[in-house]
C-alpha cells in the first residue's frame, strides 16, 4: 500500500487484471495541435476520424484490441492472488484498490492504491513470481476548469 494511507485495505473491494498487451498506436496530429483550445481539438479529431486516414487509424484500433485476452482475478485477504492458465505473452498487469464503503458493499468508493506493470509470460509450466508489488496513491484526475486536453 501507498506510505501515505493508514486505513483499512478490503482487497476483496479491489479491482485486478491481467490484459494483453497492445502497443498504443498514435495518429498524426496537425502543426499547432498543443496550443489549440479542446474545442478546437475535438473539432479536428472529428472531422478527421471521417477521412480515409481516420478510418483506417479505427480499423487499426479495433484489429489490435479485438483478440486481447483479459484475466480478471481475485486477491486474497493476505494480498496474494494467483492467475492459472495464462498463454505466453506479453501483458498488461492492473490492480486498484478502493476505499471500504461504509456498508461493505462491493461497489468502488475512493481509489487508496493502484499498479501498474507490463510483464513477459514465458512458455512452460513454471510459475511467474513478481514479489512484492508496491502500489502507488492515484494520481487524481483534472477538473473540466483545469483540463487542458480534450
Amino acid at each position: 500500500m501507498p506510505e501515505a494511507y493508514e486505513g483499512e485495505v478490503m482487497w476483496g473491494q479491489s479491482r485486478a487484471s491481467l490484459i494483453t498487451y497492445v502497443e498504443r498506436v498514435t495518429f498524426d496530429r496537425p502543426e499547432g495541435w498543443d496550443q489549440m483550445p479542446d474545442q478546437e481539438k475535438r473539432q479536428w479529431y472529428e472531422k478527421w476520424r471521417e477521412s480515409e486516414a481516420g478510418r483506417a487509424f479505427e480499423a487499426e484500433q479495433r484489429r489490435r484490441h479485438r483478440d486481447r485476452q483479459h484475466f480478471g482475478f481475485a486477491i486474497q485477504h493476505d494480498g496474494t492472488f494467483r492467475i492459472e492458465d495464462v498463454p505466453p505473452g506479453q501483458y498488461d498487469l492492473r490492480v486498484s484498490l478502493w476505499k471500504p464503503t461504509t456498508d461493505n458493499r462491493p461497489h468502488f468508493n475512493e481509489p487508496i492504491g493502484q499498479y501498474h506493470q507490463t510483464l513477459t509470460v514465458d512458455p512452460g509450466d513454471t510459475p511467474l513470481e513478481l514479489g512484492l508489488l508496491e502500489m502507488s496513491l492515484p494520481t487524481p484526475k483534472p477538473t473540466a476548469a483545469a483540463s487542458s486536453q480534450p
